[in-house]
């Protein structure tokens, strides 16, 4: 009896040994700096399992040897309940092997950027942006925004999500994928809208494209606040009037440039876009109407003007007038200013 006792004893005590050098060897090879010599960029997907997540730290000759690592994280893991952050994670040199195991778990050294898409912009400014800001190809990223699979998936009645990215300010991964930021800003305005806008709509008989098309030329024309709510009561005069909206940013969009002066043979441009020669609104949206323009768009100021021109003399003002004589005055005036 005494010897199957002191035999137990020494089972446990060999056993706790192995358990103290086990982890005396851990804490020792964790502490150890990683082989790091110039700032390496570890990008975790969504979703992504313990031995995913080692593989691709290995990818950099990081965490390994494999089976080793895998084995603290799944045991960590199991113990503790806690996932692993996906994301783009930057390590330095000096970092230690459990400042990378323990990134994956607090999401610290997430690269994480504020990117900031201004109101009025077109799909190929967001991404320029992307590119610049987040390392996105931004030639695939102009793709996806006009996949077939994307505008079903977001019941887009267009040729492209132009429009219905939501213009803000917005925290990504660096490298975060193309449908992920694209979706996001979908998102952000499905929220808006369905919040805001989609009763009123809905009321009024009107379409969310075309609130959103006719958001997008005011934000095009009108520089602040209190003409967006003037300009769409320009727009909402001639419409009911059957009158062409004739305004120069769709004729731009049709041509696919930007500058600062519309010529009259601009004007003859063969496009729906061309709302000097096209009646009533155009297929989609010419850019990414802010908040405010989507308020104006189903709110217009109430009067009797059917023109407007900007005064030209850098203030942002705006001309409105009721007669097209007045209207050529105003254009005549807008000229002179210009060229001083």
């Amino acid at each position: 009896m005494k010897k199957k006792k002191h035999t137990f004893l020494k089972i446990i005590l060999g056993l706790l040994t192995f358990f103290i050098i086990f982890s005396v060897v851990i804490a020792i090879t964790l502490s150890k700096k990683a082989a790091i010599e110039n700032d390496v960029l570890v990008n975790i997907p969504r979703n992504t399992s313990v031995s995913r997540a080692i593989a691709i730290f290995n990818e950099k000759e990081l965490l390994t040897p494999n089976w080793y690592y895998k084995f603290i994280v799944r045991v960590y893991s199991k113990f503790t309940g806690d996932g692993i952050y996906a994301g783009s994670y930057m390590y330095q040199k000096g970092n230690t092997n459990f400042e990378l195991l323990y990134s994956l778990f607090t999401g610290k050294q997430l690269c994480v950027r504020r990117v900031t898409f201004p109101e009025g912009i077109k799909l190929e400014r967001f991404a320029s942006i992307v590119q610049r800001e987040l390392a996105v190809d931004s030639a695939a990223f102009m793709h996806f925004v006009k996949s077939d699979s994307l505008l079903k998936a977001n019941s887009i009645p267009a040729a492209s999500a132009e429009g219905y990215l939501m213009p803000d300010t917005y925290e990504f991964y660096w490298k975060q994928s193309i449908a992920e930021i694209v979706n996001t800003l979908i998102k952000a305005q499905d929220k808006i809208w369905n919040e805001k806008f989609s009763k009123q709509a809905y009321d009024e008989g009107k379409s969310r494209n075309e609130i959103l098309t006719l958001a997008s030329i005011i934000e095009a024309e009108a520089p602040n606040n209190q003409d967006k709510l003037r300009v769409s009561g320009v727009f909402y005069n001639r419409l009911k009037r059957n009158m062409p909206l004739q305004s120069d940013p769709t004729v731009l969009y049709a041509l696919k440039i930007h500058k600062e002066r519309v010529l009259y043979k601009d004007l003859e441009v063969d496009s729906p876009y061309n709302t000097y020669r096209h009646i009533g609104l155009p297929p989609g949206p010419i850019n990414s109407p802010g908040l405010k323009a989507i308020e104006a768009a189903l709110n217009p100021e109430v009067h009797d003007y059917l023109y407007f021109v900007a005064a030209g003399d850098g203030s942002g003002k705006i001309n409105y007038s009721r007669t097209g004589q007045q209207h050529i005055l105003n254009v005549q005036s807008f000229r002179r200013e210009r060229g001083k």
